[in-house]
């Protein structure tokens, strides 16, 4: 067989003939390729496609008259690429502010997405000035963008969104080796797994080639059998005496604030509320921000919720609530646990969302915002809480509670 004619076998050569632009929309391309791979697809091999295209052009830019330079702007390219496609959801923080809000979607999204970039920018760059012209290249570039991950999921605050570990669904068979591993852990050996097959096409045949592949392969399992006999050890974790109703309305933003929208979220929540079997049900649990209110100011709210839950129930609701200031009034997205006795609700336990969301919650940089007179863009922003803290509802476990993109920091 002439493997040397198998041009399917050669696309690292196929790339680096295209130039200019083409190379450059093709990173793009990779980049938002591989965000395919992450919630709610988690569909992997697009991430493998994507790092192989990635490392492929990094091996490209050795032979730039400026290597580093041409490193840099191609992991930046790929990384725009990613984050551009997982982050559009960023938009609609901006559209459903109102009409003047959306002008900036075009400046802010791709801007957004830009930042995150510069991170596998620094990976392309740190690749090619360490890696060595050999097989086992790949272990550098799954070292170099764990490293750049971890310092971009650290860095002012950090924004962990769409780690490479995330590939792997929660819950499921290789996404247990971050139990010992941790995520930047699982990072690694995920970028080392699905960037191997890169490495194991060349123009020539040769079967060292192949052991990283091999060893990829082999590691994969590994992991697969560990994350099995993990979950067939864990504990069922059932309480028999605590039956919790989760509740979610489903209303659109635009009902949810437009004209009555108070008044027809609170209604529909407490109809779902009071469904069949509610006697039976211990703790009702209501989503983030669920109604476009000030909940715990409201008398006539607090006074429906215990006509509903007469009989004992714990609610615990995401609320917006607000604390004065001197000048004014602090916002909270916050998780209030309330248990409603005689007709009073008395407030368990409360807390205040700490890591909110850019763009969404918070403004960055709205200190140079303000400077430069765009106050109004940073007027409404929430306040993070002071630190995470655990809730002891009646009746149940402890409870870390965690809103919204929380989740996606690991620890």
């Amino acid at each position: 067989m002439n493997w040397r004619r198998l041009s399917v076998m050669r696309p690292r050569a196929w790339l680096a003939a295209r130039r200019g632009w083409r190379h450059r929309l093709y990173l793009v391309l990779a980049g938002g390729l591989s965000a395919l791979s992450m919630a709610p697809l988690h569909f992997w091999p697009a991430l493998m496609v994507g790092l192989c295209v990635f490392l492929w052009s990094l091996d490209g830019a050795r032979r730039t008259d400026r290597p580093v330079r041409s490193a840099l702007l191609r992991g930046f390219l790929f990384g725009f690429g990613l984050f551009l496609a997982g982050t559009f959801w960023i938009a609609f923080a901006f559209i459903t502010r109102g009409p003047g809000y959306g002008a900036l979607v075009p400046v802010a999204l791709p801007g957004f997405a830009a930042l995150l970039a510069i991170f596998w920018g620094l990976a392309g760059l740190l690749y090619v000035r360490l890696a060595q012209r050999s097989e086992w290249r790949v272990l550098v570039f799954a070292a170099v963008i764990t490293l750049t991950e971890g310092v971009r999921g650290h860095l002012f605050g950090g924004l962990p969104w769409n780690l490479p570990a995330y590939t792997w669904s929660a819950g499921g068979l290789i996404s247990q080796s971050a139990a010992w591993a941790g995520v930047y852990g699982l990072t690694f050996l995920t970028v080392y797994m699905l960037a191997s097959p890169a490495v194991a096409l060349g123009s020539r045949f040769r079967l060292t080639r192949l052991m990283p592949l091999m060893s990829a392969a082999i590691l994969a399992l590994i992991l697969a059998c560990f994350g099995a006999l993990r979950l067939s050890a864990m504990p069922e974790g059932e309480q028999p005496d605590v039956r919790i109703r989760l509740v979610e309305a489903g209303l659109s933003q635009s009902e949810k604030w437009g004209p009555g929208g108070g008044e027809i979220s609170r209604d529909r929540y407490l109809d779902l509320t009071a469904e069949a079997g509610l006697d039976t049900v211990t703790h009702v649990v209501w989503p983030e921000g669920a109604l476009p209110i000030f909940m715990l100011e409201d008398g006539d709210t607090l006074g429906r919720i215990a006509q509903t839950l007469d009989q004992g129930q714990i609610l615990m609701a995401g609320v917006n609530r607000r604390a004065r200031l001197e000048d004014g009034y602090a916002y909270y997205n916050a998780l209030a646990v309330m248990r409603f006795s005689s007709g009073s609700p008395r407030i368990e336990g409360l807390y205040d969302k700490v890591r909110l969301t850019p763009f969404g919650e918070m403004v960055p940089m709205s200190w140079l915002l303000r400077l430069i007179g765009f106050d109004e863009f940073t007027r409404y922003q929430f306040t993070p809480g002071p630190a995470p803290s655990v809730l002891t509802p009646t009746g149940a476990p402890p409870v870390l509670p965690l809103i919204c993109y929380e989740a996606i920091f690991p620890g």
